[in-house]
């Protein structure tokens, strides 16, 4: 307890001193982090800081919580009827007392503050500026980053309400900070300084290697700069950043199943652009324990199974394609995104297989993949069809449907409003249980509906079935922690809770 109380001690924010009964996590060392009370006063322990901020967030957030949350608070899936952890996440009966939502908190300003640290002081450490430079273009790409994934969860989507409050931003280090919230115009313009500064820092390396994509390089933030000018409405500014990852050729799609099973079991890929970089004596949250978990049986263990809605998308071709079946999509042949199997409990459905488990890696895990190339095509396929350019976006989207679906022949005809709702189904099918979904719903200000099938009734617990959220529900916002509440009489609770 003493050495949690001094890592605590310098939090920016109060209620993480509140937060000190959660010990369990917090008393364990990061990996590779130093005491926080530990002043940086060489490039050696700036790179060390570093290394901690991203073994933080691979612990749980990216490894876990970011990616599993996307998909199961929406009707991309249903919860399997005898195994459903985050009950009250998928059912929407959360509150600001749930301490998934206090930690998913704690682990982003924890890693403001980190970054914060670095930031403040590269600058005047003695050294290859070479070497400064990358430290700090990676810090600031945290940075933005985790206001980022803050503003996604607890702020509205800058599309629907851009006039809404943001997020407290916390760039100095202080012991009884009570900061208010920003506005949603100035945790994006935050976000924006941040990573517009990494674009500047990082250079371009000669090539892209299996150990590069575990780190924000300078094509990392570049993708991160195309998906968040999209998500801010500056699609012009979008298509470049994304045209400039495509246009590289450091990377590329896959157009074979075995290509495909490959990346996804071994984490290995031309595709892969930053993903999260586990190393063989590293234990996680592997998300194979909620999609796919075999650890204890060869017969997986299932909490989470794809609807049909969603499934049922890989059958859809499009006009010049309506003869095809749902196996000339590589990504819906067994083995691809998803595998038919028997469950522990002895039903049989169609079961996501992106995460199959890495056999070089510990307890079932598998590398999550934050960016790839296919969602840069997607990206901009959006921001062209947005800027009224629905050559250029259709083009896009074949593009990617090309390599994807065998013997594919280019659709010539959608346009307008059609096309756009294309583009929205072909990110469900290349980035389903990937954490995109629910976010493109709340910026797209669409609501949905599970309705499960008399199938999906066999095998689901109903309890998560016929679960509705409109458009304008107050849902669409995570309640402020309690934690930050009881100690922060500044923060302003979003409505509803």
């Amino acid at each position: 307890m003493k050495r949690l109380i001094q890592v605590l001690k310098i939090y920016p924010l109060v209620f993480l001193i509140v937060f000190a009964s959660c010990t369990d996590l917090l008393d364990q060392d990061p990996y590779g982090e130093i005491d926080n009370e530990k002043a940086i006063e060489t490039i050696n322990d700036a790179q060390t800081a570093l290394i901690g901020i991203y073994g933080e967030l691979m612990r749980d957030y990216w490894g876990r919580n970011a990616i599993l949350f996307g998909d199961i608070m929406t009707d991309n899936c249903f919860p399997a009827r005898s195994y459903n952890d985050h009950a009250e996440f998928q059912r929407y009966i959360y509150s600001s007392s749930s301490s998934e939502i206090g930690s998913i908190w704690l682990t982003l300003y924890s890693n403001v503050n980190k970054a914060n640290n670095i930031i403040n002081v590269i600058d005047g450490l003695s050294g290859s500026n070479s070497k400064k430079n990358d430290i700090k273009g990676q810090a600031l790409a945290l940075r933005a980053y985790a206001y980022m994934e803050l503003s996604k969860w607890f702020s509205p989507a800058y599309s629907i309400n851009k006039e809404g409050l943001g997020v407290p931003i916390v760039l100095q280090k202080s012991n009884d900070a009570k900061p208010l919230r920003a506005s949603l115009e100035e945790t994006y313009t935050q976000i924006e300084s941040d990573l517009l500064a990494a674009d500047g820092l990082l250079v371009q390396k000669t090539e892209v290697t299996e150990e590069s994509v575990k780190y924000m390089t300078l094509w990392a933030v570049k993708s991160l700069l195309a998906r968040f000018y999209l998500y801010k409405g500056e699609y012009q500014k979008a298509v470049d950043y994304a045209t400039e990852v495509i246009s590289s050729n450091r990377f590329s799609i896959y157009g074979n199943i075995n290509d495909l099973a490959n990346m996804l079991r071994n984490d290995k890929g031309s595709e892969i652009i930053f993903q999260i970089g586990y190393t063989t004596s590293d234990y996680g949250n592997p998300l194979s324990g909620f999609y796919y978990d075999v650890k204890l049986s060869s017969t997986p263990r299932v909490q989470y199974v794809p609807a049909m809605r969603l499934t049922n998308l890989y059958k859809q071709f499009g006009a010049a394609n309506s003869s095809k079946f749902g196996t000339e999509d590589i990504r819906f042949r067994n083995g691809g995104f998803f595998i038919t199997k028997t469950t522990t409990e002895n039903w049989e459905s169609m079961i996501c297989y992106k995460y199959p488990g890495n056999p070089a890696l510990l307890e079932g895990l598998n590398m999550p993949k934050i960016i790839r190339l296919p969602e840069l095509y997607l990206i901009r396929a959006e921001a062209y069809s947005y800027l009224d350019k629905d050559t250029e976006a259709l083009a896009d989207y074949n593009a990617l449907r090309k390599k994807r679906i065998e013997n594919y022949v280019n659709e010539t005809g959608l346009k307008g409003s059609k096309l756009k709702d294309e583009i929205y189904n072909e990110r469900m099918r290349e980035l389903c249980f990937e954490g995109f979904y629910w976010f493109d719903l709340k910026r797209a200000g669409k609501g949905f509906e599970k309705s499960p099938t008399d199938e999906e009734l066999e095998y689901i617990d109903i309890s998560g079935a016929n679960i509705k959220l409109e458009a304008n529900s107050y849902r669409w916002l995570w309640p402020i922690p309690s934690v930050e509440l009881n100690g922060n009489q500044n923060i302003q609770k979003n409505p509803g809770y």
